[in-house]
């Protein structure tokens, strides 16, 4: 079998987040996998991940686009580009490998004009991960700004009708339920899958916190991956300076920075967090082994993000090492901390109350509770429970 995967934006670990696995099974089955990519984005360090989960693998290129202003209208002449893009690039290549199966790693980047145009693949089945819906959000009394819920609904119930879509793939149990609820046509070709997440080097707490010197007396709180304003970080930061705190508390921040979040790190205050190792600062991309040592040497997770319905990769991670977490009391990671007790909610609103959470779940027997239900959880990130279920629903 001939597998073309379709990725031409994410880098890091949004990058490798699914596709890993996907390539990993792939290697098993001896298939042949394409990967329709950007030269940045093969040239990226987190790309080497995947080259190690399948040697075989080959290279076709397409041209970046970029959105220069986030709007509804620019983001729909983005799709369209994207979709012509990739159906001109679709037509020149399967007349070499001749595809039995496309897979969408980002089904998100063009779904709105895949939906109106039909599929650029042909005759060819197409699959994907589609992350981020949010038409569905207010019927489970979820807040959302989106302005095109009612379009959403419209294009995704076209897209189902589709005779060449095998399956779509999604991180969020609420959507399940929606289109179960309101009947919609092929619902059954939508399934959730909760994400898959590991740590391929081991460390102990010790050794970790040696390395990147973070104070062994400290109880750090971990912020990872792309740090940007939703992830709550400026609200989060001014928890430190409270006088209620605990004095051992260090937040370690790792990740990529949004402008204003450089802009936040370079004031003085912040300054002298640093420089007291109250804030610990890990800048850019990390690899597989500074990500190991990371959340080796934490005590708790940050997943407190604002304005961020979605799921995030995050709480799987944590619950990989039974890391207990902090979460915003909305959105899908709140539904999942209320199912599985995995944490606190925490009013991002509420400096106080945000206070009195961390100190809360520092607590010796709060603590060990929520280890112990993060144990439980962490067998929802199994690897292998992803790739059976990816193997059965989208190759079957």
């Amino acid at each position: 079998m001939t597998i073309l995967i379709i990725e031409t934006e994410n880098l890091g670990h949004y990058l490798v987040g699914y596709m890993k696995y996907i390539l990993r099974l792939f290697a098993k089955k001896n298939y042949k996998i394409i990967i329709l990519t950007t030269k940045e984005t093969s040239l990226h360090p987190s790309f080497n991940i995947l080259k190690k989960e399948n040697k075989n693998i080959k290279l076709e290129f397409v041209d970046a686009l970029v959105i220069k202003k986030k709007n509804f209208l620019s983001l729909i002449i983005y799709q369209l580009k994207f979709f012509f893009l990739i159906k001109k690039k679709f037509k020149i290549i399967n007349k070499k490998y001749k595809f039995d199966h496309v897979i969408l790693n980002s089904f998100e980047r063009f779904d709105k004009a895949l939906s109106i145009l039909g599929s650029p693949f042909g005759n060819v089945l197409f699959s994907g991960i589609f992350l981020g819906l949010k038409f569905h959000f207010k019927q489970f009394g979820i807040n959302t700004s989106g302005r095109i819920d009612f379009f959403s609904k419209i294009l995704f119930k076209r897209l189902l009708c589709f005779k060449t879509l095998k399956k779509i793939l999604t991180n969020d149990p609420l959507l399940i339920k929606y289109l179960k609820k309101f009947n919609f046509t092929n619902f059954q070709k939508v399934n959730f899958l909760h994400e898959p997440k590991e740590f391929n080097y081991v460390y102990s707490k010790s050794k970790a916190r040696k390395d990147l010197k973070i104070p062994l007396p400290s109880k750090a709180l971990l912020v990872y991956g792309a740090l940007i304003n939703s992830k709550g970080i400026f609200e989060l930061l001014k928890v430190l300076v409270h006088q209620r705190i605990r004095k051992d508390l260090c937040v370690v921040l790792a990740g990529t920075q949004s402008l204003e979040i450089k802009t936040l790190l370079n004031t003085n205050k912040i300054k002298n967090l640093i420089k007291n190792k109250r804030l610990l600062i890990f800048h850019g991309w990390q690899s597989e082994i500074n990500e190991a040592k990371l959340f080796s040497a934490s005590d708790l997770i940050w997943v407190g993000y604002k304005n961020y319905p979605i799921p995030s990769g995050v709480l799987y991670q944590a619950s990989v090492k039974s890391l207990p977490v902090l979460v915003s009391n909305e959105g899908i990671i709140n539904y999942f901390n209320k199912k599985y007790k995995l944490g606190l909610a925490v009013d991002l609103n509420n400096i106080d109350n945000l206070v009195f959470k961390i100190n809360k779940i520092l607590e010796v027997n709060n603590y060990k509770n929520f280890v112990i239900n993060m144990k439980k959880f962490r067998y929802k990130a199994n690897p292998k429970v992803w790739i059976n279920s990816f193997e059965r629903l989208v190759l079957n």
